[in-house]
C-alpha cells in the first residue's frame, strides 16, 4: 500500500498535463543569463474564435541577482551545471463560447482565468546532457483573477463578439 502511495505521488505530475505557458522549456532557451521575455497567446491567432484556452500571457525576468531569492532553497542543486534565476507574472484565460449569455451553459464552463507569480531555477549540464526546470507558483483564480473584464474589454476594443 505504502509502495503503490508513493508511486503514484512520483507519477501523478506526469498524468496531470494542462496547457499553460512555459518558457522554461530547452526549445525556448535563450543563452544569456540575464533577459526579460514577454509571451502572449491567442487563440483567435489559429482558429479564429474564442474557445477553451482564449488566451496567456507571460513577463519572465531572469537575472543572476535572483540567486538570491529564498525560494530557490527548495529546489534541488545538481553539482557542476550551469543556473539560471527568475520570476515571472503569468495570467492565463478561458472563455465560455457564448459570452454574452449570463444563463448557466451547459457542457460550457463560464470565464474561468488564473493569475500568478513564479520563481523559478534552470540546471543545466551540458557535460551530462541534462536540464531540470524547477518553479514555484503563487496565485489566484477565479472572478479575482479577472479573465471576464480582460476578456470581454478586448471584444470592446477590436469592437467583436
Amino acid at each position: 500500500m505504502r509502495n503503490t502511495f508513493f508511486s503514484l505521488f512520483l507519477l501523478f505530475p506526469l498524468i496531470a498535463v494542462s496547457q499553460k505557458i512555459d518558457n522554461t522549456v530547452s526549445f525556448r532557451d535563450i543563452e544569456s543569463n540575464s533577459y526579460f521575455r514577454f509571451n502572449y497567446e491567442n487563440d483567435v491567432f489559429a482558429e479564429k474564435a474564442d474557445e477553451n484556452y482564449t488566451q496567456g500571457y507571460n513577463l519572465e525576468l531572469v537575472l543572476p541577482i535572483l540567486k538570491k531569492n529564498p525560494i530557490n532553497h527548495l529546489f534541488f542543486k545538481p553539482k557542476e551545471s550551469n543556473y539560471k534565476y527568475g520570476i515571472s507574472w503569468e495570467h492565463i484565460g478561458f472563455t465560455p463560447n457564448d459570452y454574452g449569455n449570463t444563463d448557466i451553459q451547459f457542457g460550457d464552463r463560464p470565464f474561468a482565468s488564473a493569475i500568478y507569480l513564479k520563481s523559478f531555477a534552470i540546471a543545466t549540464d551540458t557535460t551530462r546532457h541534462f536540464r531540470i526546470s524547477q518553479s514555484l507558483s503563487l496565485g489566484m483564480i477565479g472572478e479575482i483573477a479577472f479573465g471576464q473584464e480582460m476578456q470581454t474589454g478586448i471584444h470592446k476594443v477590436i469592437g467583436s463578439e
